[in-house]
């Protein structure tokens, strides 16, 4: 399913080499961290491909048998970290990283003219309005907890781009209900926007 399958090369290659920056102790941060990000990052890159639930799982514990197999000393380190994702999870995942996408989208346009360059802001800001608003009742959720990262993150630095003046440049903190409850939710999601910027930047290609 996955050896004879062209679209698995490019996902693998990111993934063997971000397992090699691991290794070499150049990583910043905590180890185990960096290991439960790179295995949400694996589950998104196969589920962008098979566009399945249940599919990902079965290529996902095939992609992980041909690291162990092929890679063993680079996947070793992140082993106790790799295991497969619950679907609403993975689709929290999802809107994390394409927020993230639209913010760097945003702030790498900073220095072009015109306001077709400005959509990517307008775009993340509507997108973070929308996401908050589940909110409301439920801000305990990691997945809450990281869009207030992210705010904090946005408001910092979308002060330094020059242009686009038509762009919020404060995103609104999210609202707490007065019925607000706590789901214990996997640790992951506190880390994503410390980790997120290795692949979204593509440092690791």
């Amino acid at each position: 399913m996955v050896s004879d399958n062209l679209e698995f090369i490019f996902p693998c290659y990111k993934i063997v080499k971000y397992l090699r920056h691991l290794t070499s102790g150049s990583y910043e941060g905590k180890l185990i961290e960096n290991c439960t990000y790179l295995n949400y990052r694996l589950y998104y890159e196969i589920e962008k491909i098979k566009k399945n639930v249940e599919v990902t799982s079965q290529v996902y514990n095939e992609v992980i048998k041909g690291f162990t197999e092929h890679f063993d000393s680079e996947i070793n380190i992140c082993k106790g970290s790799m295991k497969n994702i619950e679907r609403n999870e993975l689709e929290e995942l999802k809107k994390l990283i394409e927020l993230h996408e639209k913010f760097n989208n945003f702030l790498k346009n900073e220095y072009k003219a015109g306001d077709k360059n400005c959509i990517y802001g307008t775009e993340c800001v509507n997108t973070y309005l929308t996401y908050i608003q589940d909110c409301y009742y439920d801000y305990d959720r990691s997945f809450c907890k990281s869009l207030e990262k992210f705010r904090e993150e946005y408001n910092d630095e979308a002060l330094h781009v020059s242009n686009c003046e038509k762009v919020s440049r404060n995103l609104p903190p999210i609202e707490k209900g007065s019925k607000a409850t706590s789901i214990m939710v996997p640790i992951f999601f506190t880390t994503l926007t410390l980790f997120s910027v290795v692949f979204l930047l593509y440092k690791v290609k």
